[in-house]
């Protein structure tokens, strides 16, 4: 290729095929699929090793007479998230 060639498309020369890129990634095969089998292993031994954890919370209130209202007034304040969750509404597909 000439200077003049080269210099009118200057990316030709620094662009990749998909067969060198496959070529490059097939002599490192082994670090590739060795390193996360072995980090996915160490995660597994690891979990095992960890005693399990739960935790659960809970709180009783006692109903109140009012209750009802009280409920139906915290429902109706939360009618306007249905519309920022994409509810509601009717809409008409062409």
């Amino acid at each position: 290729m000439s200077d003049q060639q080269q210099e009118a498309n200057p990316h030709q020369s620094s662009e990749i095929g998909l067969l060198e890129l496959g070529e490059a990634l097939g002599h490192e095969k082994k670090l590739i699929l060795g390193l996360p089998s072995v980090a996915g292993v160490m995660a597994l031994i690891a979990s095992f090793f960890l005693p399990p954890m739960f935790t659960a919370r809970t709180s009783l209130v006692p109903p109140q007479q009012h209750s009802s209202s009280a409920a139906m007034a915290a429902l109706s304040s939360l009618g306007g998230l249905a519309g920022l969750a994409g509810g509601g509404g009717y809409q008409q597909w062409c």
